[in-house]
């Protein structure tokens, strides 16, 4: 298996991984927005970690992958924008803590466009878009309800 990376600690293949056995090769444009969210969200988020490996759950989703797995039509994970993730050792609720740390930390240009706390099932969806402005939305879904806990 290839390996190529998009930054020091983040490889395509791992941004795109599934167990579906779906096809979901990203077209270039896709790739170069995963390469903006693992250097602009999960390289620093990372660093903020102390170093520890973040897991990629669900990265980029084709849109057969996406409709496979239930996502929705508007999924940032089919534009290489989104990825779910969780690190070994510390509980989502504790990752989706130091996101909310990390984008308030003063001198920090980190901004992510979503975060949602997925706490049942054992993640959490961090998101970034250089097409607008990030949202800086921070939530938790409980079932299928969604709590705002950002501004």
């Amino acid at each position: 298996m290839s390996h190529t990376p998009l930054t020091p600690h983040f490889t395509l293949e791992e941004l795109c991984v599934t167990s579906t056995g779906l096809p979901n090769v990203p077209p270039e444009s896709v790739v170069n927005r995963l390469r903006l969210l693992a250097t602009y969200i999960l390289e620093p988020l990372r660093f903020e970690l102390g170093g520890k490996p973040i897991h990629v759950n669900s990265g980029y989703r084709s849109d057969a992958l996406n409709a496979a797995v239930g996502g929705a039509g508007t999924s940032m994970h089919k534009t290489g924008e989104a990825a779910d993730i969780y690190v070994s050792g510390l509980t989502p609720v504790e990752v989706a803590r130091v996101v909310w740390a990390l984008a308030r930390k003063d001198g920090t240009s980190f901004t992510p466009d979503q975060c949602i706390l997925y706490p049942q099932r054992g993640f959490v969806h961090v998101s970034y878009t250089h097409r607008r402005p990030n949202r800086g939305e921070y939530m938790s879904c409980i079932g299928s309800e969604y709590t705002f806990w950002g501004p």
